[in-house]
């Protein structure tokens, strides 16, 4: 009995040493995951794509919540629905080519007063600026694909506009080449030509 009382004595007479020694082993780890922000659980990197993937597709759901008679969304927020008829918009949109499809007039900024030649092309953001200016928006691409396939440009080779539409990398646009239009997701610094949307179907 006195035996185990003496090694219960000794053992706690060395137990300081070896949480001392514990402590300063632990230290460097708790400082670097301070330090650089280390999570302390494992992030699959597949599950964080895919929340990345979720993220967008409801931003890219949101910039959708057009209708032909209802509020028009630039960027995610509401912006008053255009009227009017696409004759009727000829007058405001002075030097605009009109092209009816789809429910909307798709308007198309053009660079000569005989509309022989399309606008310079722009990034998505001198776009996006433009078609508001013009109190209209950028089409989606469901809008845009009948559209571009009217349009003039002074170009034979395949060219492309914005749309309203978020993609992984970017954003929407629409390429129209001599067999269809195809919709395709890109950096928003690259120069596209410009195509606008606005309601065709709503009394001014």
């Amino acid at each position: 009995m006195d035996r185990t009382i003496v090694e219960v004595q000794a053992a706690l007479k060395i137990l300081p040493w070896y949480v001392a020694v514990f402590s300063w082993l632990l230290l460097p780890l708790v400082l670097i995951v301070v330090l650089f922000d280390v999570p302390l659980t494992r992030v699959d990197v597949p599950t964080r794509a895919n929340a990345l993937h979720t993220q967008l597709a409801r931003l890219n759901a949101t910039a959708h919540l057009a209708s032909p008679t209802g509020s028009r969304v630039l960027f995610g927020k509401p912006n008053a629905a255009p009227t009017g008829t696409c004759a009727k918009y000829h007058h405001r949109f002075h030097g605009w080519r009109q092209v009816e499809a789809g429910g909307v007039c798709a308007l198309v900024a053009q660079a000569s007063e005989d509309h022989s030649r399309c606008a310079n092309p722009r990034t998505r953001d001198k776009a996006n600026s433009r078609c508001a200016k013009a109190g209209a928006r950028l089409c989606t691409h469901a809008e845009a694909v009948p559209a571009i396939r009217r349009m003039r440009c002074d170009t034979a080779h395949e060219f492309s506009v914005w749309t309203a539409g978020l993609c992984a990398v970017g954003f929407n646009y629409v390429s129209e080449n001599t067999s269809r239009a195809v919709v395709g997701c890109g950096d928003g610094r690259v120069r596209r030509r410009v195509l606008c949307c606005a309601d065709a179907s709503a009394e001014h």
